[in-house]
């Protein structure tokens, strides 16, 4: 029984010394957006390197006596998830988080001729894509109403000109 107790108070023991010379978190804010700069606070001291591992970007800084953490808008254009690591000496924290893609910007319109089976006359496959200023896809759906011109959707499938206007036949 007394080596039980030993043993546990050993492991108790070496949990808080590991706990206290753990390197200091990284607290990245809960919502990020692409092409946004932000701040990820640091409360280590001395002389630290974070590394910044995000998709298409890897980024190196050295920071001094817990200072805070810049990131700019070049580091988190890309959408996606980043790691975040400060190491102190041979210690290593890190730290996981989610960047969003910025909004709508650009909306792409992808044509496949070839997805057509081959006896539908006039028939495309096509697909719509909305893209941020990063060139990311955006996923979330936002609803949007587009507003039809003046004209009825039948008048503006209807050609404005006549067959036999273009043989010069009236």
């Amino acid at each position: 029984m007394r080596a039980l107790i030993c043993i546990l108070f050993i492991f108790s023991v070496w949990a808080a010394v590991s706990q206290a010379e753990a390197p200091p978190a990284l607290h990245v804010p809960a919502v990020l957006i692409a092409g946004e700069a932000t701040t990820v606070a640091n409360t280590g001291s001395g002389s630290e390197t974070f590394y910044l591992i995000g998709l298409g970007h890897v980024a190196k800084r050295e920071i001094r006596d817990g200072e805070n953490i810049q990131l700019s808008t070049g580091d988190l254009a890309t959408a996606g998830n980043y790691q975040a690591i400060l190491c102190s000496g041979g210690d290593c924290t890190g730290t996981d988080f989610y960047v969003a893609p910025a909004s709508a910007k650009d909306l792409i319109f992808l044509v496949h001729p070839s997805r057509v089976a081959v006896g539908d006359p006039n028939a495309i496959s096509a697909v719509t894509v909305v893209l941020d200023r990063f060139r990311n896809l955006v996923l979330q759906h936002k609803p949007w109403c587009s507003a039809p011109p003046r004209k009825t959707a039948r008048s503006l499938l209807r050609p404005k000109w006549r067959a036999t206007e273009l043989h010069g036949r009236a």
